[in-house]
């Protein structure tokens, strides 16, 4: 009996390492998300001029007056 109980306790062990080494993991993965630079995040206003840049104008395809 005492070989099936330490294989039960050698089996709660490894469980108890595995579940720790997985939070571990999301904990990190988590931290590493959600704590980017402010420097990554928008500004509206900047947004806006670069939608009345020139070079969006010039990327449009010319229209063709024969085919209207």
């Amino acid at each position: 009996m005492s070989s099936c109980q330490s294989c039960q306790s050698r089996f709660r062990t490894s469980l108890l390492a595995c579940t720790a080494l997985a939070g571990l993991l999301i904990w990190a993965k988590l931290r590493l998300v959600t704590n980017f630079p402010r420097t990554v995040i928008a500004d509206p206003k900047q947004s806006e001029q670069a939608d009345l840049s020139p070079q969006e104008e010039s990327a449009t395809p010319a229209r063709d007056p024969e085919n209207e």
